[in-house]
């Protein structure tokens, strides 16, 4: 009974993050969404989290210009523990932006073991994290959103699909640095 009751209170753990700030951020009504799908051990998913996201969460994110969603795409053929470091992350509830940007900081000293607990450990309480993989729910959020980048036909990453008004606009495909997107979202903002 204890153990169900634990999955019930992680499952509505994870239905309350997943539509605030641990998924999502930024504003829903904002008229440009962006969905990135990245993989923590992709060294330009890296780059780009480090160098370029700071930029756009600072200038377009946090003034509402933006809904930027979060999607994993472990590219396992390539990456052995991109999966694991995913399933991690996206039981990670309130830590999850933090536990993104240490998985992608400290890429290079976890994803040559896999010992993703052994640095974040030094951040964050891990326990609630291994009982939510233990569970195997964010698995399913996981497979869920591979197979969603594979209906998208994406095969890299980071990939960015971007909509305006509801509506899809495109797809951008790879890192790209802070000046493309200082171009390509005020292009897209200033566009009625």
């Amino acid at each position: 009974m204890k153990k169900i009751l634990i999955f019930i209170f992680i499952l509505a753990l994870f239905f309350t993050v997943r539509n605030t700030f641990a998924y999502n951020i930024g504003d829903p009504d904002a008229k440009i969404k962006i969905i990135e799908y990245s993989d923590y051990e992709c060294p330009y998913c890296r780059k780009f989290e480090l160098n370029v996201f700071p930029y756009i969460y600072k200038n377009y994110i946090k003034n509402g210009y933006i809904d930027w969603d979060f999607r994993d795409y472990p590219l396992v053929n390539i990456h052995a523990f991109a999966y694991k470091a995913a399933v991690i992350a996206d039981c990670s509830g309130n830590n999850y932006m933090a536990v993104r940007y240490y998985l992608f900081k400290y890429q290079n000293e976890w994803k040559q073991t896999g010992n993703i607990y052994k640095i974040l450990k030094r951040y964050i309480n891990i326990k609630p994290v291994e009982t939510c993989v233990n569970t195997r729910y964010s698995q399913k959020i996981v497979d869920n959103d591979l197979r969603q980048a594979y209906k998208l036909g994406l095969r890299a990453t980071p990939s960015f699909v971007i909509y305006k008004n509801g509506k899809y606009l495109q797809t951008i495909k790879g890192y790209h640095n802070s000046s493309f997107w200082y171009l390509t979202l005020n292009f897209l903002l200033s566009e009625k």
